[in-house]
């Protein structure tokens, strides 16, 4: 799910730098542990967990569940 405008608080795995949001989701992928991803700038920020939204000049996506798509 894609969430423009929208970073989650907590569940930080660490942060490195990409070139686009869609290399953002592919580092994401390749750790079992991030489920959820924070794009600002150039800095994206893989998380484990997902937390109270809040709005912010991010892009951010994360995995959901088939139940909840």
């Amino acid at each position: 799910m894609i969430e423009c405008g929208t970073d989650h608080l907590g569940g930080n795995l660490g942060m490195t730098y990409v070139g686009s949001f869609q290399e953002c989701v592919e580092r994401c992928s390749t750790n079992p542990q991030c489920v959820d991803v924070s794009l600002s700038g150039a800095a994206c920020y893989m998380k484990s967990s997902v937390g109270n939204a809040v709005d912010g000049p991010v892009w951010g996506a994360r995995q959901v569940s088939q139940e909840e798509a």
